[in-house]
């Protein structure tokens, strides 16, 4: 015998209470109910019924390709039909109907309500409105149930069966774009300090939540129809001030924790730099929180803190953009934050050679962070204006900020990416060297570059799996920068090779450079499936490169 029950979600005791005496004599019974929350009966199985599948981008070429096949777009195209829209058959139409139907997250009622309203709105008018779903996704059927009639009604009826203190859980965590971590949401929640456990668990029962698969932390996110409802609510509660405020300060700690700068020298690396881009969306919306509220300094530390994520990362423009804007404000900014914001746009601006810009950010940073006797900050602006007083020409300026970037260092000891910017600096000595056509004799720059030997060797320890020792060693780094799993860091240390001069340790980088360069080209183009193109010059892609030579790192 089979028992059909539906919507138990709130009468989840009751049918509890109901069934189980039930289940328990009659062995025969078996039960189907639908619910927003599971019952938590023995034998139990939940099958989650997802949203439907969401669309890729229609093809560029203009085709529908499969796009017309997805059930999320059938419903679209359906209902549109059932309105009595005119645009149906058109499949140019085809890449709005994938933007609008992404941005419901495949929810068939949002779906089937917003395709309704096409039979008053043109397809790129109904998308644009969507920036806001929950207004525009009412006027369902009437012989329908109140709480399917609108979007807003539907979220709100899972809202309502939720405890006060779940409520207040779950209006916190709408502030997070993109997902959200256990530690986060205890940094962010108005109570955090208490067990958030079970009530996050509750929130997943309900499908107001939903964990993400993740190799680290386990993550959960909101679909971004029920974020906006809880952003709704949240405004609507007076807390939302307070909650951002607590969202942005915990994710400027974290970013000044992580520090990028830092990490990119250490072994873990990769793993932080991919954590701050999974935490992109909640970064861009802390840092737009602080311009909200003119928090200028708070901007700036976190922007400046961020600049090798920015340059890593491929996300410079937007990280020029903040920088830009924070240090343009007529504000009361402290000197920390306007030192940091300055070194990280001058970063930013070098590696998009605007260099008298960058020179002279990075000069006034280093300003700065003598002013405020920030050894650490002083080494770090004073390589960066190092490198930009190099490619503006004034190689008297270069040999200043290297000596005083060298002597920061030295003064710090032993700090975790002393051997990054080591590596930086005999860069610099050795395209200064370059550039001027001479320099000292072997033994006196070996001399001046010795400090940087220890830290520098024990960070290829770290990196290579035998160990670095004497001089042979170094044609094997050599090796190791063409066809190493790790070859970021390797070429910088021809710079300090106690056999031969800057000037010739600055040309065995460039050669290794481009041959390492022309091996990874030629392996893309062997790879199956790789829209490279084949080779059209003896030169390969060194080619490419040419016009750039001379103005990296």
């Amino acid at each position: 015998m089979l028992l059909l029950l539906d919507d138990c979600e709130h009468l989840l005791t009751a049918v509890a209470d109901l069934l189980a005496p039930l289940i328990a004599q009659c062995l025969a019974v078996q039960v189907l109910a639908t619910s927003r929350a599971p019952l938590h009966l023995r034998g139990e199985y939940e099958l989650t019924i997802d949203p439907l599948p969401l669309p890729l981008a229609a093809d560029d070429s203009g085709g529908n390709g499969d796009v017309a096949e997805n059930p999320a777009v059938q419903l679209f195209l359906e209902r549109s039909r059932a309105a009595g829209s005119v645009w149906v058959g058109d499949t140019g139409a085809l890449a709005d109907v994938v933007e609008i139907c992404q941005r419901l997250d495949g929810l068939p009622l949002a779906i089937e309500l917003a395709a309704a309203r096409t039979r008053v709105l043109a397809l790129p008018a109904l998308r644009d409105r969507l920036e806001h779903v929950l207004p525009l996704l009412e006027g369902g059927p009437r012989d329908a149930p109140a709480r399917q009639r609108t979007i807003r009604d539907t979220i709100a009826w899972s809202y309502d069966l939720l405890t006060p203190d779940e409520q207040v859980l779950f209006r916190s965590l709408s502030v997070f774009s993109g997902g959200f971590t256990l530690d986060a949401a205890n940094a962010v929640a108005a109570d955090g300090g208490t067990d958030l456990l079970p009530r996050i668990e509750r929130l997943a029962e309900q499908h107001l939540i939903r964990p993400l698969p993740d190799k680290g932390a386990l993550r959960f996110t909101m679909l971004e129809t029920i974020r906006e409802f809880g952003l709704e609510r949240l405004h609507q509660s007076g807390e939302a001030d307070e909650t951002r405020h607590r969202h942005a300060a915990y994710f400027h700690d974290l970013v000044i924790t992580l520090d990028a700068w830092v990490a990119a020298c250490l072994p873990e690396a990769q793993q932080i730099l991919t954590r701050l881009e999974t935490e992109y969306p909640n970064l861009r919306a802390a840092l737009q929180w602080q311009r909200d509220t003119g928090d200028v300094s708070g901007l700036l530390e976190l922007a400046g803190a961020l600049f090798f994520f920015w340059q890593l990362r491929g996300h410079l423009r937007d990280g020029r953009a903040w920088l830009e804007w924070g240090l343009a404000q007529d504000a009361e900014v402290t000197p920390p934050a306007l030192a940091m914001g300055q070194l990280g746009l001058s970063g930013i601006l070098y590696v998009q050679h605007e260099i008298a810009e960058a020179l002279t950010l990075g000069e006034a940073s280093v300003r700065y962070y003598r002013a405020i006797a920030d050894t650490a900050g002083i080494a770090r602006a004073a390589d960066h204006a190092a490198w930009a007083s190099l490619d503006a020409g004034d190689v008297d300026l270069t040999a200043g900020y290297i000596d005083e970037s060298r002597a920061a260092l030295s003064a710090l000891g032993d700090a975790p990416w002393a051997g990054r910017l080591s590596s930086h600096l005999g860069n610099c000595q050795g395209w200064l060297v370059w550039k001027n056509d001479g320099g000292p004799p072997p033994s006196s720059s070996c001399a001046r570059l010795s400090t940087s030997r220890r830290p520098l060797l024990a960070r290829m320890a770290r990196s290579t799996p035998t160990p670095v020792g004497p001089s042979s060693d170094w044609e094997w780094l050599s090796r190791r920068a063409e066809h190493g799993r790790k070859p970021c860091p390797t070429p910088r240390l021809h710079w300090i090779t106690p056999g031969g001069t800057e000037r010739r340790a600055a040309s065995r980088w460039r050669s290794s450079t481009w041959r390492a360069c022309s091996r990874k080209c030629t392996a893309g183009r062997k790879r199956p499936g790789s829209s490279v193109p084949p080779r059209r010059t003896a030169n390969g892609p060194a080619c490419c490169f040419s016009g750039i030579s001379g103005s990296g790192r």
